[in-house]
């Protein structure tokens, strides 16, 4: 099986299923998306969570989240990135510093 899939199987809560992973590179870097339904937004985050502590996901976020009237579920799209084995997260940028309106000290 493939390591990703195994992955996403051992962190997947027992109430949450896995109707579909899309994968795609972009820019580089390993894009997936994964639709997922469940009885519970927690436990939608709690799928979250456990991908981004695995270490080998980052960036990750419920992109969608809809309830479905007919049979009481959620179902959400988790969008993130993934990383190979031995491969590095991309370099933050760094972000600006603030430019202070006062004068500063004398």
């Amino acid at each position: 099986m493939d390591p990703v899939l195994r992955l996403i199987e051992k962190t997947l809560p027992l109430d949450l299923r896995l109707v579909s992973v899309a994968p795609r590179i972009e820019r580089g870097n390993i894009k997936v998306t994964m639709s997922v339904v469940g009885k519970q937004l927690e436990d939608v985050d709690a799928f979250v969570e456990a991908l981004q502590d695995s270490g080998s996901f980052y960036d990750l976020s419920p992109k969608t989240k809809e309830r479905n009237e007919d049979d009481n579920t959620y179902r959400a799209d988790v969008v993130g990135f993934y990383l190979a084995p031995n491969q590095a997260p991309p370099a933050r940028k760094p972000s600006k510093p603030s430019k202070s309106l006062g004068r500063g000290r004398s």
